[in-house]
């Protein structure tokens, strides 16, 4: 019955409802948050996933549908976040996938599309370099505001309904 309620919570509560409706608006918005935050906070690894046509949806999938459960990641270091998730919310996922780049950067930059791809597919490797303690305070390291996150979620919309109207336009 609790992890029933757990569900239940999950859905509801942290909007983990919308990763999984169809055509994944939620999955959608999480991705272009991610993308800018990388961008922002990480300029230089943005440009070489850009250069190598590597985009999140290549990687992030996983990371968002299952909060990093399905990577690599020692278990310990899941609890963690799991925990750090249902305390924050999404944000913990961002400052996550953040911390992984800042760990992952010197590595990816010598990397070619492939090579990269492998290391953003299987993070564990990297992360589990550091003790679960050491990679959650980095990951604690990474700033990002609640607001700066509702303001990219309205970009997002606000792109997708020009989009849709642009598309009515040409018919």
């Amino acid at each position: 019955e609790e992890a029933f309620w757990c569900f239940v919570r999950l859905m509801s509560t942290y909007c983990t409802r919308e990763l999984f409706a169809r055509g994944m608006p939620g999955l959608q918005v999480r991705m272009f948050q991610f993308d800018a935050l990388l961008h922002t906070l990480l300029p230089d690894v943005h440009a070489h996933l850009h250069k190598h046509e590597i985009e999140p949806n290549s990687f992030c999938l996983k990371w968002f549908l299952s909060v990093f459960a399905a990577t690599t990641i020692d278990f310990r270091t899941i609890l963690r976040i799991w925990d750090l998730f249902f305390f924050t919310g999404w944000r913990i996922v961002f400052q996550v996938g953040l911390a992984f780049f800042h760990e992952a950067a010197e590595d990816l930059m010598q990397r070619d599309h492939l090579d990269a791809l492998h290391l953003l597919c299987d993070i564990g490797p990297t992360v589990n370099r550091l003790s679960p303690d050491a990679f959650l305070q980095r990951c604690l390291n990474v700033r990002i505001r609640r607001d700066a996150l509702q303001a990219l979620r309205d970009e997002y919309r606000t792109q997708l309904t020009d989009g849709m109207h642009a598309k009515r336009d040409d018919r």
